[in-house]
């Protein structure tokens, strides 16, 4: 199974903050041409995960995104989910997921444990976009050390099913001792893989020609070794971005050895099995066989 459980329909124009039923047309119009699309691609398994502060279940929860937050309904959002979830299940395929990307600061932890009760979520990514509770103008190691610790935090808390695009800070800074960062990947890979939660390999750095610094093969390799079940997303924010970079991802993770993909519903995680990768026609074999 290939899936793509890392996507962001359309933003909500401001024009209709207020009008919480044209926030719900609005989702389903975006979420229709993702899941066709998806299916067009043969992904099994649709997630959408808009960002949390770009919904009005909990304004300023994000600090640095303050300015952005409250822009979709997220009664809207959900009834929108739930909406094309249906449409697509009478289609045959692919399956829709709920999520949201949430962004790792403690703020969101109350704010999750309501939203479970509230809505049905099928699983939550953590993400770091910045990171918390740190100086400006910290040194690199000192940025990976926090950076790291995030995530860990994130993964103690036990309110996320997989860690959204680990890997991304590796392109923004300077590089430090390779001794001193893979203890740091090895601590946080062993933590995530006791605790049960997935890394997410992250098309973004596929399309940026960032494979094996974004997702980091040595990191993806710890995750392996230490038994941390794997996602996938695209980090689409537009449709066209849509499940690019997914099959690339799927062959690291196969040469890693991930023979398996995470999925979830309603928080219960269930392993599928991974897609096998495509392989290039042996020339010996096929003259072989035709007798040359």
């Amino acid at each position: 199974m290939l899936t793509d459980y890392h996507t962001h329909p359309e933003r909500v124009p401001k024009g209709l903050v207020g009008h919480w039923k044209a926030h719900q047309e609005h989702f389903v119009g975006s979420m229709r041409t993702y899941v066709a699309r998806a299916r067009e691609l043969g992904i099994g398994e649709l997630g959408f995960s808009e960002h949390i502060y770009r919904l009005t279940l909990a304004p300023g929860a994000v600090p640095w995104e303050a300015e952005r937050t409250g822009q979709g309904d997220i009664g809207g959002y959900v009834e929108a989910v739930e909406q094309v979830k249906a449409e697509s299940a009478a289609e045959g395929a692919p399956v829709i997921r709920l999520s949201m990307e949430v962004d790792i600061v403690p703020s969101t932890v109350s704010i999750l444990q309501e939203a479970l009760r509230l809505y049905p979520f099928d699983y939550f990514l953590g993400s770091v976009h910045r990171i918390p509770d740190v100086a400006d103008g910290i040194g690199a190691e000192e940025a990976y050390r926090a950076y790291y610790g995030a995530i860990r935090w994130a993964v103690g808390s036990g309110l996320f099913h997989s860690i959204a695009h680990p890997d991304r800070i590796h392109r923004k800074l300077d590089p430090i001792s390779p001794r001193r960062l893979e203890g740091m990947m090895a601590e946080t890979a062993a933590a995530m893989g006791a605790a049960g939660v997935c890394m997410e390999l992250s098309a973004n750095g596929v399309r940026r020609g960032l494979v094996g610094i974004d997702p980091n093969q040595e990191f993806v390799r710890l995750c392996f070794e230490h038994g941390v079940g794997i996602t996938f997303g695209s980090d689409a924010h537009k449709l066209d971005d849509l499940g690019v970079g997914i099959s690339e991802l799927r062959d690291l993770a196969w040469e890693t050895g991930y023979r398996e993909v995470a999925t979830f519903e309603r928080g219960r995680r269930i392993d599928r099995p991974l897609l096998e990768p495509e392989r290039e026609p042996d020339a010996d074999a096929e003259a072989v066989a035709a007798g040359v």
